[in-house]
């Protein structure tokens, strides 16, 4: 069985999958068409520097003639194929050929490539969809983003969702845990740094600013200062992703996403380093993927809530030391790349045996 992700990288989700696959005996790579400042590892990367459209196109087209000859299992990432682009009307033009020929289809959401502005700003008192400004999560791009779903949900053999909100917008999908952290390499941490002596180290590390809830952190941060409470903000943007792994053990305590509902994947490396995380968890969509809220070990918090919470637990930080504990048997348990990968290779080996 040739399994190729391609051709976004997203949270390092695809890399870490693959690998885990790998470890289980599939031959699997990943491809991704362009590099970002994160700086995620790839087996090959299809677009070279300083490469005008047309090239581009044209080794799009050279690396899908060979991988419909190479590979068994497409599992698509960002909710992106390999013959399409949103801005031109290119709306995966590959996959009815892929299913011509019998290859199996897989897509994984995870996020904006799918959320709508339209529907979740009816549905959410809180979300990122009330404040983001970027230029292609506008109301006016909600309606190519059903479309493309729809090609999608007609063609692939299976949808995975890695955000539990997400399963309002592509029904046929179900949750599959983040996988994007190196599990067997991040050491168990020992000892807590935070006394009652020391001010509490607070780590902020978006990828987006506005979607994360970032002025939110700023602002509860700058009202306990001006209080004379003992907490720092170390607000980390625009770095690649060792170094910012290299800082999670320095901190105390990591805040996530305030306005998603859900936790992502710079939350599960902070937990697996046994980091307590703070993050807005919305119950009502945890329960559609059958999730414990109360089985996270995660604090949750609103907007409003935020600086209360900071300055409770900059009061008692040795549940801080508790929550990391928790937090590291969790990510053990649901979002280890072994265990993640036994999912998708179980449904690629169903997908696959179903033809025979």
């Amino acid at each position: 069985m040739k399994i190729l992700h391609c051709p976004t990288d997203t949270g390092h989700q695809a890399f870490r999958l693959a690998q885990a696959e790998r470890a289980l005996g599939c031959e699997s790579d990943v491809v991704v068409y362009a590099k970002n400042y994160l700086g995620y590892a790839s087996d090959q990367v299809v677009f070279k520097t300083g490469q005008n459209k047309f090239s581009k196109l044209y080794s799009a087209a050279k690396f899908f003639t060979y991988a419909v000859h190479h590979y068994d299992v497409f599992h698509f990432n960002g909710g992106r194929s390999l013959i399409d682009h949103k801005y031109w009307h290119i709306h995966h033009w590959d996959l009815p050929l892929l299913k011509a020929l019998g290859k199996k289809i897989f897509m994984t959401y995870q996020g904006c490539d799918a959320r709508q502005k339209d529907i979740t700003k009816s549905r959410y008192t809180h979300a990122a969809c009330h404040e983001c400004t970027q230029r292609a999560c506008g109301p006016q791009f909600d309606h190519w983003r059903r479309k493309r779903i729809n090609i999608v949900e007609h063609y692939a053999d299976h949808i995975f969702v890695l955000n539990p909100d997400l399963l309002a917008f592509v029904v046929k999908a179900t949750w599959l845990p983040y996988a994007g952290l190196d599990l067997k390499n991040i050491p168990q941490r020992t000892v807590s740094t935070a006394t009652d002596l020391q001010p509490l180290h607070i780590l902020h590390a978006p990828t987006n600013q506005s979607i994360k809830g970032t002025h939110y952190v700023v602002q509860a941060v700058t009202l306990l200062q001006k209080q004379g409470v003992p907490v720092e903000l170390h607000l980390i943007s625009g770095q690649t992703h060792d170094k910012v792994l290299a800082k999670i053990p320095t901190a105390d305590l990591v805040i996530d996403q305030l306005l998603i509902g859900f936790y992502g994947s710079f939350a599960i490396e902070a937990m697996a380093h046994e980091i307590p995380v703070m993050c807005y968890l919305r119950e009502q969509d945890l329960l559609q993927c059958k999730i414990s809220y109360a089985g996270i070990p995660i604090i949750s918090v609103t907007p409003e809530q935020l600086a209360d919470k900071i300055l409770y637990y900059s009061r008692n930080k040795p549940l801080l030391a508790d929550i990391g504990k928790q937090s590291r048997h969790y990510v053990e348990k649901i979002h280890d790349p072994l265990k993640v990968a036994e999912i998708t290779t179980q449904l690629y080996k169903s997908s696959l045996s179903s033809t025979v």
